[in-house]
């Protein structure tokens, strides 16, 4: 099976729970990678995914999970360290 040219390489995506309770990570649009992870708060994380992908942002309630944010995986793209630093303030702060 042959995938369109925008899933032939991934990108270093970084994330930072900036929030103060854990969340549950999903990776989606992502052909052949199936990705979920527990960050805990303040965590910071490096991941590899496709530039269209999308990472889910999960929360924990009593009836299960909900989706708190959905970011495009271009925009998590670690370019360089200041790239990063920038990151941390534009990850949403929930809880």
């Amino acid at each position: 099976m042959d995938f369109p040219s925008v899933y032939n390489h991934k990108i270093l995506c970084y994330y930072f729970n900036a929030s103060s309770e854990m969340q549950i990570l999903k990776l989606t649009n992502s052909p052949g990678l199936n990705y979920n992870r527990v960050v805990f708060p303040q965590e910071r994380l490096l991941f590899e995914a496709f530039p269209n992908s999308f990472l889910e942002v999960h929360r924990k309630t009593f009836t299960g999970t909900d989706l708190v944010d959905k970011v495009r995986c271009q925009s998590l793209q670690v370019l360089n360290e200041e790239n990063v630093n920038n990151l941390d303030n534009l990850t949403p702060a929930i809880g």
